[in-house]
């Protein structure tokens, strides 16, 4: 039981842990690929090609942002290339 207790101490005081940005800037942004995946049922003449390039644009832009900042956040990597990913898709 205190193995669990320090692992989520260990968590919650990460540098990416959940006091900071690292942690919920991703956990947004995986909410806006999943706005855009709600999209495939939609007809591709409602889907908006500026919303989607701009959705592209800057998914690509802050997967290489991720991969610059101490400490390196995965997790904001693997959100921004879902975005990146998803208006391609179509």
């Amino acid at each position: 039981m205190a193995s669990v207790a320090n692992q989520v101490k260990q968590f919650w005081n990460h540098p990416a842990g959940p006091k900071t940005i690292h942690f919920w800037a991703p956990t947004f942004k995986w909410g806006i690929s999943a706005a855009n995946i709600a999209d495939f049922s939609s007809p591709v003449e409602k889907v908006s090609v500026p919303q989607q390039c701009a959705v592209g644009l800057t998914g690509m832009i802050w997967a290489r942002f991720s991969t610059q900042i101490k400490p390196v956040s995965r997790p904001s990597r693997a959100a921004a290339f879902g975005c990146s990913s998803r208006p391609r898709m179509r």
